[in-house]
């Protein structure tokens, strides 16, 4: 309901209306439209009563004052119903810890490109990785602003994209994969000193190429131990609780080999897991008993794996790699023994080709040793 109130000119006596908008999506404030410069109250009046109409209508936008923020509310609810739940979280997550507090509360109207551009190249100098991704976050709502007539032109569209190829050119950036040797290391002492259930799960990982979140998600029924493979038909995902969900892509739901060493831990850590069930009172020969499960037999989180694996390493006395960097692990060292770009690929569940030679085939220092005696073998005068 619009409040009027007269006010003080040079011209005399003047009214003016206010009317509550809405709430601030950032802080959570009351946005008021005011204007003033009417003669009467009764002029105030009904030019109020046009505002209040259109507010009510529920299409209405504020196209002078709507912020970022605001567009963002409206693109976002309608995103949510296109994606999985996880999608759809990370997506929102992004927006709330790294753009919504710098564009949030602006007029969407008034951002400029010099805004967008000092923007992007900020993000590329901290460096975060995926600088790319959250310019192109910036970039859908403009578009969709576009698409509501709230702006006429996206100031995103002339930013010039800084070359990711340059961003880590002064850092000492380390590798996050270990050599056949280091990963050696790294299981031995797992097996020593850590829980065998997370001994288990390394070696699955660093054997196997999966990622973690699919492993968490295996049940016992999902290991065929005769034909020494596993299937992968779902993963963990945070919603941001955790829960099971079909795999990240079409080629992610697949058949992966297991050699015979890791069948064999893995038998010898269905045993063991079936004597601390019971021991708890839970029913521990289900088929679709959790190979990894917490102490109330639920899925484990996926981030409370790091733990573990950061002790191992500084217990071993190794470079730091992150849980994901296992994954690296097989894919560098199967393309070291020899494995076949595309068997690798089914293996890890790659859709497109080229994240297996662009991401996974990295060449350890061990290797690269060999070049120049490999060529001269070949070439040999």
């Amino acid at each position: 309901m619009a409040t009027f109130r007269k006010y003080k000119t040079k011209k005399g006596m003047l009214w003016r209306y206010q009317i509550l908008v809405g709430t601030d999506t950032v802080t959570g404030k009351r946005k008021y439209k005011t204007k003033g410069g009417f003669y009467t109250k009764k002029e105030a009046k009904l030019a109020a009563d046009e505002v209040e109409k259109k507010i009510n209508n529920t299409n209405f936008l504020d196209n002078e004052n709507i912020t970022f923020g605001e567009v963002y509310e409206r693109w976002i609810a309608n995103y949510k119903l296109t994606v999985k739940e996880s999608s759809f979280h990370i997506v929102e997550l992004q927006y709330k810890s790294r753009i919504l507090p710098i564009l949030g509360n602006k007029k969407i109207n008034q951002i400029t490109t010099i805004e967008c551009q000092d923007l992007i190249n900020y993000w590329y100098s901290i460096p975060l990785k995926y600088y790319k991704v959250l310019f192109n976050s910036i970039t859908r709502i403009f578009k969709y602003a576009k698409q509501l007539k709230i702006v006429t032109n996206d100031p995103t569209s002339s930013v010039i994209i800084p070359k990711a190829s340059r961003q880590f050119d002064t850092l000492e950036h380390p590798r996050n994969y270990y050599t056949r040797d280091e990963l050696r290391k790294f299981l031995e002492y797992a097996e020593k000193h850590e829980k065998y259930k997370f001994y288990v799960l390394f070696r699955l990982l660093a054997f196997s190429g999966m990622r973690k979140s699919e492993a968490l998600a295996l049940t016992w029924n999902d290991i065929d131990f005769d034909k020494a493979q596993i299937t992968i038909n779902k993963t963990l995902i945070s919603t941001p609780k955790v829960e099971v969900s079909t795999p990240k892509t079409k080629n992610s739901n697949r058949i992966v080999f297991i050699d015979k060493k890791t069948l064999a831990v893995l038998k010898e850590w269905r045993l063991e897991q079936k004597k601390e069930l019971l021991q708890k009172g839970f029913n521990a020969l289900s088929p679709n008993q959790l190979i990894f499960s917490n102490k109330n037999n639920g899925y484990i989180i996926p981030t409370t794996i790091i733990n573990p694996m950061n002790r191992i390493i500084k217990g071993s006395n190794l470079p730091h790699i992150t849980v994901h960097g296992l994954r690296h692990t097989y894919a560098t060292l199967a393309a070291q023994g020899g494995m076949a770009v595309k068997q690798l690929q089914a293996q890890l569940g790659h859709s497109d080709i080229q994240t297996t030679l662009n991401i996974y085939t990295s060449i350890t220092d061990e290797q690269r040793k060999e070049t120049a005696s490999q060529y001269t073998s070949f070439v040999n005068f």
